[in-house]
């Protein structure tokens, strides 16, 4: 099937601006993540909780960067395909 010529720039747009709020949502949860745990240091005096407050934040940002890219992959091969028919 040939698609119209603005067929790719649409869905390049669509592209950008979905990984773009998906970045952004990345970036907020992220802050946020980051002033609990500086508040729980104020808190807890425990060291080994702060420790694993703060393996757990790093954890949580690891495993949603891995999801956010694996989406952003999986998305541009499965366009890819499509346009290439």
């Amino acid at each position: 099937m040939q698609h119209p010529w603005w067929f790719p720039v649409g869905e390049i747009t669509r592209h950008v601006l979905a990984y773009s709020a998906s970045f952004f949502l990345f970036v907020l949860a992220t802050l946020y993540g980051s002033a609990i745990s500086h508040l729980v240091q104020h808190f807890v005096a425990s060291k080994f909780v702060l420790h694993v407050v703060t393996a757990l934040e790093y954890a949580i940002v690891v495993c949603d960067a891995i999801v956010i890219m694996i989406l952003m992959v999986g998305d541009v091969l499965r366009t890819m395909r499509r346009l290439m028919q």
